[in-house]
C-alpha cells in the first residue's frame, strides 16, 4: 500500500513539474 502510494505521489510530482516547465516557456 505505502509503495504504491509513495509512487503515485512521484508520478504527480513529476507531472506536475513538466506542466510547470511548459507553462514556464
Amino acid at each position: 500500500m505505502y509503495h504504491k502510494l509513495s509512487f503515485t505521489q512521484d508520478r504527480i510530482l513529476i507531472y506536475t513539474s513538466f506542466v510547470l516547465k511548459q507553462l514556464n516557456k
